[in-house]
């Protein structure tokens, strides 16, 4: 989709909503992390704060925060706690960073927060009809409609579409009291007070007060409710490939496994067979040598009346059935030769076949953990659907 048509926006209110960072929260906010309803093309419209060579990550941070509340209370802080906090902030189409720098300051100065990374995203969004109905949510591999249709570019099909941007600004804030090294504690209220600083700060309307409207972000919930039935979409789809993957390793496997029990019949045929045939050829060398003797004691008793050319025959005879018997003997170490080479052979694909079904049971085995966890995030992605519905 051209970036020309991406120029769409529309007036927002201005809004922070403050909670604890996660441990995916600075490759969300860097895009070091792939998004399915991220639009590549204007992740470098994106902007952070400060330069990546000067940006102290979020674990370092913590780390930091940890040793001085040791430092300064004598006491470990609670590992429940959570000393590193993440806001985010919607933006107008005139937000610009100075206007985040200048809110840091203002939080700094009223609240005591210290916000120590500012990720600006300009790379999120949806297509809406003329009257600002959602028509299409960005996914992998294109746009999808509510009937889970997905096409690469629905401005071909429908020029009217609309670009509305999600602009909106992640802030990481530091909520640690540096005097006492404990977390900041704040009063009832003061989450308002926040909003209102943040909408003077942004030059933007402030969002209605809880007293006066029970609205709060309806437009914000119904598009983390999108977002939230694409993902359970997605992983529906994930649970069929991981079904898939697992009924053609399992094939892979049996098949495996019928292949090694024919080589290992096959092995067991070649090792009865050559040993046969070294018994018989011990049984022959026997014969042979018993037959020499027998005819050479015979030789013996008659060769007194034999005559010379007589005996000569004699001999000839019993040279001609040795050479028989060790051209005989010959081919049958031959043929013992071939089968113990056949016999190596079925040992080695034996080997080759082992290492298939250790690898086949080995992704059958990935396969199912994964299975499993995408099932569980299935849950997770229902139950904070069925939560955004009320």
């Amino acid at each position: 989709m051209p970036l020309a048509f991406l120029n769409k926006a529309y007036m927002a209110t201005a809004s922070i909503n403050v909670k604890a960072v996660t441990s995916t929260s600075e490759i969300h906010n860097t895009r070091a992390q792939s998004l399915s309803y991220v639009i590549e093309e204007r992740i470098k419209l994106n902007e952070s704060w400060p330069a990546i060579e000067d940006r102290q990550s979020i674990a370092d941070r913590e780390k930091e925060v940890r040793s001085l509340c040791k430092k300064l209370s004598g006491r470990k802080m609670r590992s429940s706690a959570t000393p590193i906090r993440e806001a985010v902030v919607n933006l107008g189409e005139e937000t610009t960073m100075d206007d985040l720098l200048n809110l840091k300051d203002v939080l700094k100065e009223k609240f005591k927060v210290e916000c120590f990374q500012i990720h600006i995203h300009r790379d999120e969004g949806r297509l809406v009809d003329e009257k600002g109905k959602t028509q299409y949510t960005k996914v992998k591999g294109g746009w999808k409609s509510p009937e889970g249709k997905i096409i690469k570019d629905p401005t071909e099909q429908n020029p009217n579409l609309q670009f509305k941007e999600n602009k909106h600004a992640h802030m990481v804030f530091d909520w640690q009291n540096k005097d006492t090294g404990k977390m900041i504690r704040h009063g009832k209220g003061i989450m308002s007070q926040m909003q209102t600083e943040t909408a003077k700060a942004l030059k933007m309307d402030r969002g209605e007060l809880k007293t006066n409207s029970n609205r709060e972000r309806l437009e914000a919930i119904e598009y983390k409710r999108e977002q939230e039935q694409i993902r359970f979409n997605e992983l529906q789809q994930q649970i069929k490939q991981l079904e898939q993957k697992k009924n053609a390793a399992a094939e892979r496997n049996r098949e495996a496994r019928q292949q090694h029990d024919d080589a290992l019949e096959s092995h067991t045929e070649a090792l009865i067979r050559s040993r046969k045939l070294e018994e018989e050829a011990r049984e022959i060398k026997e014969a042979q040598i018993s037959l020499s003797r027998e005819r050479t004691k015979q030789l013996a008793k008659k060769g007194i009346q034999m005559d010379k050319e007589a005996l000569y025959e004699a001999s000839n005879e019993l040279s001609r059935a040795i050479e028989l018997q060790r051209q005989f003997l010959h081919h049958q170490q031959q043929e013992i030769d071939r089968l113990e080479g056949e016999s190596q052979e079925w040992e080695d694909k034996i080997g080759e076949l082992e290492q298939t079904i250790d690898r086949t049971e080995g992704n059958i085995e990935y396969v199912q953990q994964k299975e499993e966890r995408t099932r569980k995030e299935i849950e997770r992605a229902k139950a904070r659907i069925e939560a955004n519905k009320k």
